[in-house]
């Protein structure tokens, strides 16, 4: 027994007891790997890694076992590869990993510079068949009612991962005011299926234009019984992205530019279907008048007419008026056969199609902050462009893992408590993956023993209790 100098606040002696025992601060991890094994979520991307990197004769660590080291670590909160050279100390992590063997802060430095753009790019389309293959295992997707009516929804966006050394592609953005890369993501149904790194002033039309036939395709030929909705804002306002919307069979709903000809052509052909309102404005004015209405309008550069909804706030107390105008392939029409049929969008109202459809991707911003912050995708302190996107790749996978995980879990809640709610990636981290627990290793078992008190034992049981 070790005797110290400290004290408690009612004056007890603070002193060590040389009985030593092995814990983790990561029990919650095991099930999580467990999840990840069970729907062979890391298959994929473990033959392109074979392909791209192959173990040499005399190597202790694989490249498979690498890439699944990083994934796990980031899913517990370990962003930085210096954090390796001490979780093989921490028996839950090793236990979850499969192997003692952990590599350290320098092989994995070496492992990620190694890849290269093809490589990247076969990477990140495994993204999206992953997806598919858990979909099916588990069910991600809502279930179809009747063929060809259901939609999903392709949301598209890009962000900025804010660099601060001499990292290739580095290039200052005005809009973003920081010399940054400025990846487009893309998600389908809230997981994400793509990661296309760019440069800090790369335009992100640009960058989709080139992917997106590809990625159609791919997403049409594993879900052909959905409706694929591509949903995007106005910087993505491109003829070339509508045209292959178009030749793909896919409908489109994005935002436009308040130009002055789309002005003047709504005001002078007026607005159908118009409805005027009282909404709440989250300003110190109050309130506001608003109509939504649509129009068909063809503009000159255009093949033919589109649909085009228009919403008008006009905020008296300022004399302000903001004018947000959309375009859509989607048509308001109950024939099955029409070209602009799009199944259960089809039956919307226009003020739902703004509300409801259109303003329903401000969830992409949600989806990026915890890309960025909780997965940490804007983590790229290497040096070469394509080690930065095989990062952004590993942190689109650890985002993946952990929704399906999160969804899975709040099931198992939601048996015994009616009113759960889902838990965000910082509070699910907290109550459920790193928790504290006496590790007690034997041939046949892995003994546990938890602490009495928890932040939510409900939900951390029910994360042991998943069946697939």
């Amino acid at each position: 027994m070790q005797i110290t100098t400290c004290f408690d606040a009612t004056g007890r002696a603070v002193t060590f007891s040389d009985k030593k025992f092995f814990a983790t601060s990561m029990a919650g991890l095991l099930p999580v790997a467990h999840i990840a094994r069970s729907l062979d979520l890391f298959k994929n991307a473990r033959e392109v890694i074979s392909e791209a990197v192959p173990s040499k004769r005399n190597t202790q660590y694989s490249a498979e076992v690498m890439f699944e080291q990083r994934i796990l670590a980031l899913a517990a909160g370990y962003e930085d590869l210096n954090d390796h050279d001490h979780l093989s100390h921490d028996p839950g992590f090793s236990s979850a990993l499969g192997t003692a063997d952990i590599a350290g802060s320098a092989t994995l430095c070496r492992f990620e510079n190694s890849f290269d753009r093809r490589s990247i790019n076969q990477l990140n389309e495994t993204l999206l068949t992953t997806f598919a293959q858990a979909d099916k295992a588990v069910g991600l997707l809502p279930k179809i009612r009747r063929k060809g009516y259901r939609c999903i929804f392709l949301d598209v966006d890009s962000t900025y991962v804010e660099l601060y050394g001499n990292q290739e592609n580095k290039s200052y953005n005005g809009h973003y005011q920081c010399c940054c890369l400025a990846p487009v993501l893309c998600y389908l149904h809230g997981y994400p299926i793509a990661v296309f790194g760019a440069a800090g002033t790369t335009d992100a039309r640009k960058v989709l234009e080139h992917y997106l036939p590809r990625l159609l395709r791919r997403i049409r030929e594993l879900f052909p019984d959905y409706i694929i909705v591509l949903r995007a804002d106005s910087g993505f306002n491109s003829n070339r992205l509508i045209d292959t919307c178009l030749a793909n069979g896919v409908h489109y709903i994005m935002g436009f530019p308040p130009i002055k000809a789309a002005q003047k052509a709504i005001y002078e052909k007026g607005l159908k279907h118009a409805r005027r309102k009282k909404v709440k404005r989250y300003t110190t004015t109050g309130t506001a008048e608003q109509t939504i209405g649509e129009t068909d309008w063809n503009a000159k550069s255009w093949k033919q007419k589109r649909r085009v909804i228009a919403r008008k706030r006009f905020d008296s107390i300022t004399c302000q008026l903001d004018l947000r105008l959309i375009q859509t392939s989607i048509v308001n029409t109950m024939d099955p056969q029409h070209n602009g049929y799009a199944g259960e969008l089809s039956l919307a109202s226009t003020e739902d199609m703004y509300e409801q459809v259109y303003c329903g991707r401000g969830r992409m911003e949600q989806w990026i902050g915890e890309f960025k912050t909780e997965c940490f995708g804007d983590r790229a302190s290497a040096t070469k462009f394509h080690t930065n996107c095989y990062r952004m790749i590993l942190s689109a996978y650890c985002q993946m893992l952990l929704k399906v995980v999160r969804r899975l879990q709040y099931f198992g809640v939601r048996k015994n408590n009616k009113k759960a709610v889902q838990k965000t990636v910082r509070t699910f981290r907290r109550d459920v993956l790193c928790v504290t627990a006496a590790v007690r290793e034997m041939n046949q078992e892995l003994r546990l023993t938890l602490p009495e008190y928890l932040h939510d034992r409900q939900a951390f049981e029910a994360l042991f209790s998943i069946r697939i």
